[in-house]
């Protein structure tokens, strides 16, 4: 699933992003990007990323 639909089906998600000093809110690619893609671009621990978002998603 695209960035853009995890943040429109959880918008709680977007503080996560915010956090981790990414800016996907907005951008053109969170509509084509997964959370592999914006980890790996944004050099961030994938692992610690999707166990941040399973918080706020529950």
């Amino acid at each position: 699933m695209p960035v853009d639909g995890i943040m429109r089906i959880w918008p709680q998600s977007i503080s996560v992003f915010i956090n981790n000093r990414m800016q996907c809110i907005g951008c053109p690619l969170a509509t084509f990007h997964t959370i592999v893609d914006a980890a790996r671009e944004h050099e961030i621990d994938l692992d610690r990323l999707l166990e941040d978002l399973n918080k706020v998603s529950q």
